[in-house]
């Protein structure tokens, strides 16, 4: 068993009582809470130079300070604490430049706000007696906020400052070794936190500011979506991967006319090969979606909100919302900015450190041996890692295995490894049309190296386990091809 020393057991025993003390806090404040005040109503107001103003109206005094969220570039989120809902609807049709809807939500204490915008960033939030008033703007850059705390006065003369970001940081040592870090803000009286996330991908065409064009990346979108579509609606789906066929699934089961366009010769490329892709694609079909394959839009088409889609090869689609799922990319901006090392993502070694001591990177920023992984199982592996060695044990990271196991418009998709198949490796594939079930396990030096399933993912972990440790499997071929054959009932093919 594993002892620790006196001073882990005090700091452990300090850790436990101030978080006990914060929640003893935190009960404190809540029991003795009045009443909450109400948010009452919502006013838009447009002003000159494309600037929205939002005054929200409360019963009483509004909470300060305030905060905001800022997720991506089409969604903000404000939290108010101790505010009960009073509003006709919690849906807030706005339909003006830049922004749709807004969404509200009561949960336990507090009410959140989901603002569903087009091009717009906050510039001012500020605090006037029972009114918030926040003052959104368009965004000449992309920013990596994810929270500020809002100034409670106006900006003099009532103009506007520029929108709130990081712009880099400043990792200062000194002989000692102590050192301390500089964040340096466009608005040096506002205080920040930064949240390093990935950045969606945003398709630069021509059009794609007009409304009606959507990106889908979280729960706020999808509100948002579906919000906006019912039987009949015509829409247009940009991306084939995991984003794009959820999205256009989600779209056809509310009756939406839908076309899936993706710019690649078969769905979700990077985690099929071209057989399970084409199955997919028949499935996905199925459920009333058409599916253009190998076709780049050129442009979106629309006076003053989006009507048609433009392919690069003269073709254009009618179209009434157009959603744009089209993955992610490391958000590095201001690592750049800052001095450490970026190529796609932050550059990290081994021990997950950046060039400057005592600096790390994980997770979707994070670029190792020259991948950025995108996915959730490498950062949770990046993180026990980064935690075991923040703890003094010496371990390292050697890269993940990158594998999907997911239900995709229903059907049960899994895939590991090299799964297309090198020039030295064999292929074990089996399949049954009539099942609609297919597999095939790629082997290479009596090791499994990779597989892909389509229909039936039963033994998905065993295979992602035998790739992981690089297990021999000359002894467990019988009973691989066995479970497999069992399962399919298809034929073999090596």
């Amino acid at each position: 068993m594993k002892r620790h020393s006196p001073t882990n057991r005090n700091l452990v025993t300090l850790a436990w009582l101030t978080v006990a003390c914060a929640l003893g806090a935190l009960w404190s404040t809540a029991a003795s809470a009045a009443d909450p005040e109400k948010l009452q109503a919502i006013d838009v107001q447009t002003l000159p130079g494309q600037q929205l103003q939002l005054i929200m109206r409360l019963s009483g005094p509004a909470p300060q300070p305030l905060s905001f969220t800022i997720d991506n570039p089409a969604r903000i989120s404000f939290d108010l604490p101790n505010i009960a809902l009073a509003l006709p609807s919690r849906r807030i049709d706005v339909h003006s430049s830049g922004l749709d809807t807004i969404l509200a939500a009561e949960g336990k204490d507090r009410t959140r706000l989901v603002l569903n915008l087009d091009k717009l960033v906050p510039y001012d939030t500020r605090v006037d007696g029972n009114n918030i008033i926040v003052l959104l703007g368009s965004a000449n850059h992309t920013t990596t906020v994810a929270s500020a705390a809002p100034s409670n006065t106006p900006s003099a003369g009532g103009a506007v400052a520029a929108p709130r970001a990081i712009r880099s940081i400043d990792f200062r040592r000194g002989a000692d070794g102590a050192g301390r870090i500089i964040v340096k803000l466009t608005d040096p009286h506002t205080p920040i936190n930064l949240h390093q996330i990935g950045n969606q991908i945003v398709v630069e065409l021509a059009g794609a500011e007009l409304p009606g064009v959507r990106t889908f990346r979280d729960l706020a979108d999808v509100g948002s979506i579906a919000s906006a579509a019912s039987r009949g609606t015509r829409v247009v789906v940009i991306g084939g991967g995991l984003l794009g066929i959820e999205a256009a699934y989600g779209l056809a089961k509310v009756g939406a006319k839908v076309t899936l366009v993706h710019l690649m010769d078969r769905l979700m490329e990077r985690q099929l090969d071209a057989r399970a892709a084409s199955m997919l694609k028949r499935a996905v079909e199925a459920k009333g979606v058409e599916v253009l394959l190998e076709t780049a839009t050129n442009r979106f088409l629309g006076n003053g909100r989006v009507e048609a889609v433009e392919f690069k090869d003269g073709r254009v689609i009618a179209t009434e919302m157009a959603v744009v799922a089209v993955g992610i990319k490391p958000n590095a901006q201001v690592a750049a900015a800052s001095g450490l090392a970026v190529n796609r993502g932050i550059i990290v070694n081994d021990h997950l450190s950046t060039n400057e001591s005592g600096v790390f990177a994980i997770g979707e920023c994070a670029e190792h041996r020259g991948v950025c992984y995108g996915l959730v199982e490498p950062a949770n592996e990046q993180a026990h890692v980064l935690a075991a060695r923040l703890s003094g044990r010496d371990v390292h990271y050697a890269g993940s295995v990158n594998a999907t196991n997911l239900k995709v418009s229903g059907v049960h998709v899994f895939s590991a490894g090299d799964f297309l198949g090198a020039a030295d490796t064999e292929s074990i594939v089996l399949s049954d049309p009539g099942l609609g079930t297919y597999k095939k396990l790629v082997v290479a030096g009596g090791r499994m190296v990779g597989a892909v399933l389509y229909g039936d993912t039963a033994d998905a972990l065993w295979y992602l386990e035998l790739i992981r440790t690089d297990a021999e499997i000359e002894s467990l071929a019988a009973k691989i091809v066995g479970e497999v054959g069992k399962r399919t009932g298809g034929a073999l093919r090596a």
